[in-house]
């Protein structure tokens, strides 16, 4: 086919651009290069293994994943309006709890009661609450209101 002077100077132009811009070794800034990133659901391991976009953490006591909102013994704050898992450790010496604000770990001591420099966690009667200890205003218990 016989195409006039300046459709060939045209296609040509063309073709050079794009082999230009395909070879990754010639960086022209007349290339617009989009890099696209896939991100795989799932592929957020953190140092543990754990998948966060799962709802896995890594539990210290436990030493696994775990699901915090899936342990039994779960606690909620005065207003119901989130909650907390708890984690007891198998000699029952500790308990971990996964709130909102982060995870805490208290130490037994004595009879039913953990803490720490900030918390306190204990059972009364057939209740778990857990306050401040510069508090009596309970943060968070194991019976909804």
């Amino acid at each position: 086919m016989n195409y006039p002077k300046k459709y060939q100077y045209l296609l040509s132009f063309t073709f050079v651009l794009v082999v230009s811009c395909s070879n990754s070794s010639i960086r022209s800034k007349n290339c617009i290069r989009k890099e696209i990133k896939t991100i795989l659901v799932g592929a957020d391991e953190d140092t543990h293994g754990c998948k966060g976009s799962a709802g896995y953490t890594w539990g210290l006591i436990r030493k696994e994943c775990i699901r915090s909102f899936e342990l039994p013994l779960q606690l909620t704050n005065k207003n119901n309006s989130f909650s907390a898992g708890v984690a007891f450790a198998s000699d029952s010496s500790s308990v971990e709890i996964f709130t909102k604000d982060g995870t805490m770990l208290l130490n037994k001591q004595g009879d039913a009661m953990y803490s720490d420099t900030t918390w306190i966690f204990q059972r009364i009667q057939d209740e778990w609450l857990m306050r401040k200890s510069d508090s009596k205003e309970i943060a968070y218990s194991s019976k909804k209101k």
